[in-house]
């Protein structure tokens, strides 16, 4: 009798559980800023569970559960520029009077430093820590992990309108590329003393970011809604004219496979294309794709289109969508958990993915933290990252925080705290 109510109890528990559980598509939970709207795609901490992202002017700290940590206040109103995060989990964001603010993960300010320009996109880190910075009218800086200059690079100017949406890339040999909206629309590669490569003339404003392949070819959606492969030399691999030129503003950032597969939103559609530039499919819809793409660690490939949120097989096949009104570039975490700020509201939703594609440019700016770096490895809190030796009361566990010979979640909780402080 015992067994069987046992029993009972069990199923019990399982079909509670399962009436409550996520599916594919669904929203796990929404944050709402105190500000009316918000552009900034939000980057991931995953050493400390945080999710950053900026709406009118203060930078938010969440939890992965919905839950609001801190807030940081930038020096301007209506801005909402995009965050990055360090491997030591300061946060670097800029601002509209070009003032690019260093943030510990506790909150409070590290360092800054005034750019003198507006900086609409998002810091990119270097592999020594050395953080680049697109701000108007047309300057590159390269500042320290401490917060001194290094140098400046100039850029074509324009200065009737913004110069700085595009953010840096930083390829394998630490080439920095950076695009400029006009007037000629320029891709800029960099060498890591300040010294200039090459220019790459597309002839229309750019205000997507560009993306970096193993070979080091560089992708670039330029205004004039063509796709450029650009070689690491400056020479031309290849264009793609995606359609509806003029009709729209083109922000997409490509993705891109292990097999060199190219995702990128343009106007109406997603677009999938061979490794030399022609097309494999394209998931026509409505308008607006300005979202960069993000390819998840089973080939699942994400996007937004206007109202709607898309996950589409390797074959371009529609798997599910959600409507919803997506506002920024996309993040999909090492669990699985896509991020994306929709209006005013900063919104976790569940995929099947087991995580971003790993070891390629899956996502804007490269990874979660939105390094812009193609070498960054996202440090992902882990037991084994930190429990070594054998748990018994002579030889304690690294880990063993609380010495109870097991390393457990009050173990984890003290090492996020640990990291926090």
């Amino acid at each position: 009798m015992r067994s069987f109510i046992s029993l009972f109890i069990v199923y019990s528990l399982v079909f509670v559980c399962s009436q409550f559980s996520w599916g594919a598509g669904e929203i796990l939970w929404d944050f709402e800023f105190e500000g009316s709207y918000s552009q900034s795609t939000p980057a991931i901490d995953e050493l400390r569970n945080t999710i950053y992202a900026v709406s009118d002017g203060i930078l938010y700290a969440i939890d992965k559960n919905g839950h609001e940590k801190w807030q940081f206040t930038l020096p301007c109103e209506y801005c909402y520029p995009s965050p990055t995060v360090a491997q030591d989990g300061t946060v670097y964001v800029g601002s509209d009077p070009g003032i690019l603010f260093a943030v510990n993960p506790n909150g409070f300010q590290k360092w800054s430093f005034n750019c003198k320009g507006s900086i609409d996109g998002s810091a990119s880190i270097g592999e020594d820590g050395t953080i680049y910075v697109h701000a108007s009218p047309g300057k590159l800086y390269a500042i320290t992990s401490k917060g001194s200059l290094k140098w400046i690079g100039n850029l074509e100017q324009n200065l009737s309108g913004s110069s700085s949406m595009s953010s840096p890339a930083i390829s394998e040999d630490g080439t920095i590329y950076v695009c400029t909206v006009g007037p000629n629309g320029n891709i800029y590669a960099f060498n890591s003393d300040g010294t200039q490569k090459w220019i790459f003339y597309t002839g229309w404003g750019i205000l997507a970011s560009p993306a970096i392949d193993r070979n080091g070819t560089v992708y670039v959606m330029s205004g004039n809604a063509s796709l450029y492969a650009v070689q690491p030399n400056g020479d031309l691999r290849w264009s793609f004219f995606t359609g509806n030129l003029g009709d729209n503003e083109f922000y997409s950032s490509a993705a891109i496979s292990l097999a060199g597969m190219i995702y990128v939103g343009a106007y109406d559609k997603i677009l999938a294309l061979y490794p030399n530039g022609t097309e494999y499919w394209r998931a026509q819809k409505t308008y607006w794709a300005d979202e960069s793409p993000v390819i998840g660690n089973d080939g699942t490939i994400y996007g937004g289109i206007y109202d709607h949120l898309y996950a589409l097989s390797p074959a371009g096949e529609e798997l599910w969508s959600l409507k919803i009104y997506i506002s920024s570039d996309l993040t999909l975490d090492s669990e699985g958990i896509l991020y994306a700020v929709s209006h005013n509201k900063l919104v976790a939703i569940k995929t099947d993915s087991p995580g971003p594609l790993h070891g390629s440019w899956s996502m804007y700016k490269h990874d979660v933290s939105h390094s812009g770096y193609i070498n960054h490895v996202t440090p992902v809190l882990m037991f084994e990252d930190f429990g070594r030796g054998n748990c018994d009361t002579t030889t304690p566990c690294e880990g063993d925080f609380d010495r109870d010979n097991d390393i457990d979640g009050l173990d984890l909780a003290t090492l996020a705290n640990k990291l926090e402080s």
